[in-house]
């Protein structure tokens, strides 16, 4: 479990003795043929039930975060909204896909965090303080801090009405959502795919990687 690069993970099942399943995305930037079975959740999918959820609450402008956006599951993230739109009969606006600086991972959390914050702040209230600023926000995010530093000022607005739907794993939501404000959140479960992924040793499959 970890973005592991297809490079990696050829090495890892050639030196195994035992089956290796792959839960979760790998590091690369497409979507790639893997040497052992693999179990992930539909990036696509929780994206696009978001978006559809805010578009029936009547929402037309909707942000969408994204970090690592040359990822595959930023990619696909950024599929999701899209075809929420289309199936309602309408467009997004390009600039309402946020593209944020990707977290970076170091020794010193403080650092980090304060040049993720820093960078990512400014693009948000670009996009937040413009004329026609968005009324309501896919967040495809682990930490309910981040969205508080993200947002600033239109935290409040945004969760008053419950118009942010996170999109995230269940037991993400469970550790870092406070409960401050309300929100709605579209989950997979860790458990679940663990749980698929045991089913795939105890039963082998034949043919392509799932």
């Amino acid at each position: 479990l970890s973005p592991y690069k297809l490079d990696q993970i050829k090495t890892l099942t050639a030196q195994s003795r035992i089956p290796v399943v792959m839960i979760g995305d790998t590091g690369d930037s497409k979507r790639l043929r893997l040497p052992c079975d693999q179990v992930l959740g539909s990036n696509a999918f929780l994206t696009y039930k978001a978006t559809e959820y805010l578009l029936r609450k009547g929402h037309r402008n909707i942000a969408l975060t994204r970090w690592e956006t040359s990822s595959v599951w930023s990619q696909e993230q950024l599929q999701g909204y899209r075809e929420a739109y289309a199936d309602a009969g309408l467009s997004p606006r390009e600039s309402d896909a946020l593209n944020l600086s990707p977290l970076v991972y170091g020794a010193n959390k403080e650092n980090r965090d304060k040049a993720w914050n820093l960078e990512s702040m400014k693009k948000a209230a670009v996009l937040f303080n413009s004329p026609e600023p968005p009324t309501a926000l896919v967040y495809g995010g682990a930490s309910e801090i981040q969205l508080w530093g993200l947002l600033g000022d239109a935290y409040a607005s945004l969760t008053q009405n419950a118009d942010i739907v996170v999109t995230t794993m269940y037991e993400l939501l469970v550790h870092n959502y406070l409960g401050q404000r309300p929100c709605v959140a579209f989950c997979l479960k860790y458990e679940s795919i663990c749980q698929r992924a045991v089913e795939l040793l105890l039963n082998p499959t034949q043919g392509n990687a799932l």
